[in-house]
């Protein structure tokens, strides 16, 4: 059955180093057509913010995410589908100190965790991250859905981390706003068949 969460506040949930004890969490859920995460709020988060494993079709729009630990909006197995990321908010990722045994490193976290390109990221704003901003870290060959007017800032690392994504046909990074990171703007490092269209890195 489709759920919608929207409109609520969550301050101090999560539960460090265990797998799916995020504030939201979608695990092994399948096709969650009619599905919505909108316009909540997550702060002083234990365990990442909004966290999708094996579920696909969901919708996750306009939340906003301050003060949290490990990567914030992930997506986890790599194999999810037709999820969209639409106008989110993360700020201050910061690094978890202990890690989910046998998953990607929290302590390098990214506000958005990319490990399946088959899903869509628009008009999201990453800054502050104690890593990368958005961070492509996926052996899949898949080309991203869409992955437009996204903005990185104050990233310590990079704002838009590629990390040896290599997609097999281009795939665009439309309008990406990349400014005021440490480390890179746009890190597209070990990558190839990634197209840059239009937006700007600065600073």
């Amino acid at each position: 059955a489709a759920q919608t969460i929207k409109g609520a506040a969550f301050v101090g949930f999560g539960q460090e180093g265990l797998l799916g004890r995020s504030p939201i969490a979608f695990s092994q859920a399948g096709d969650s057509t009619g599905s919505s995460v909108k316009k909540n709020a997550i702060s002083a988060s234990k365990n990442r913010c909004v966290h999708i494993s094996g579920s696909d079709n969901i919708e996750v729009h306009d939340n906003v995410a301050y003060d949290t630990l490990g990567h914030c909006y992930a997506l986890q197995e790599g194999t999810e589908t037709g999820n969209a990321f639409v106008g989110n908010l993360g700020a201050l990722t910061r690094k978890a100190s202990t890690l989910i045994a046998g998953e990607s490193d929290d302590t390098d976290p990214a506000t958005f965790y990319i490990s399946a390109p088959g899903n869509a990221w628009s008009s999201n704003v990453a800054g502050g991250s104690e890593s990368s901003g958005f961070l492509f870290d996926t052996l899949s060959t898949d080309s991203v859905t869409s992955f437009a007017d996204n903005i990185a800032h104050s990233n310590l690392i990079a704002g838009v981390n590629t990390e040896s994504y290599n997609p097999s046909a281009a795939t665009t990074l439309s309008n990406t706003k990349a400014f005021r990171n440490n480390g890179s703007g746009l890190r597209l490092g070990s990558s190839s068949n990634i197209v840059l269209d239009g937006g700007y890195a600065a600073d």
